[in-house]
């Protein structure tokens, strides 16, 4: 394979399971959210009693451990990108 095309493939494959990681992070925080809370995460402030607060509050939080984890990941999918792609 050419260098250019590994390169490009190694980026692809970075990029993409970086953005699962950060998917699966969202959708293990919403889960947990529902589990212990019962209900629904407070995501949107246009749905009736959700305040504009805590769906601020909500985002931030969501954000800061999302990014957490992709940051978290990075050196570890690079590592196995590098091994796939050779």
């Amino acid at each position: 394979m050419k260098t250019k095309n590994k390169d490009i493939l190694k980026k692809a494959l970075a990029t993409g399971a970086i953005m699962l990681s950060g998917f699966l992070a969202q959708q293990a925080i919403e889960c947990t959210y529902k589990a212990i809370r019962g209900k629904e995460a407070p995501k949107n402030a246009n749905t009736s009693g959700v305040r504009w607060g805590k769906a601020l509050l909500w985002t931030l939080a969501t954000g800061a451990v999302i990014s957490i984890v992709k940051t978290t990941v990075r050196p570890y999918v690079d590592v196995g990108v590098d091994e796939i792609a050779g």
